[in-house]
């Protein structure tokens, strides 16, 4: 018997609901950094998370200054989520002032002179990316 293979291509088109995440995503589009705290043990995440990660406690929105500094940095070609485009992307890793964890992010100028320890800003995209997501897009500041 002869193998044979048939190239078959399977496409979905669905609109996933952002549910409980939606005022993270919105403000996140807007720059702000929305997060979450827990009202015992004061341990704070961003993305927010529901229960605390430590005693289960609810855990209560908050804003940060949207403010940190780069903790890793990783550069090259990228394809981002819900698109076609290849491009050079500069992605890092942010420890956010006020926050006990780090944030994944994008530099919007991929070719930004930083390094460990620069210091950056959440500005978001104005809900410009296909994916919420997308829109941690940090920018260099003045180093404080």
């Amino acid at each position: 018997m002869t193998e044979r293979s048939i190239p078959i291509t399977l496409s979905l088109q669905y609109d996933h609901s952002t549910g409980d995440f939606a005022d993270y995503f919105d403000s996140l589009a807007l720059g702000r950094a929305r997060a979450s705290q827990c009202s015992k043990c004061g341990d704070v995440r961003i993305p927010p998370r529901f229960t605390c990660p430590y005693d289960g406690t609810a855990t209560e929105a908050m804003d940060l200054t949207g403010a940190g500094r780069v903790v890793a940095i990783t550069r090259g070609d990228a394809v981002l989520p819900l698109t076609d485009a290849t491009s050079v992307c500069c992605f890092v890793l942010v420890a956010m002032e006020g926050a006990n964890n780090f944030m994944f992010g994008r530099m919007v100028d991929a070719n930004a002179d930083i390094s460990v320890e620069t210091y950056v800003q959440l500005v978001g995209d104005g809900a410009e990316s296909p994916h919420p997501a997308g829109a941690a897009i940090f920018k260099r500041v003045k180093d404080q």
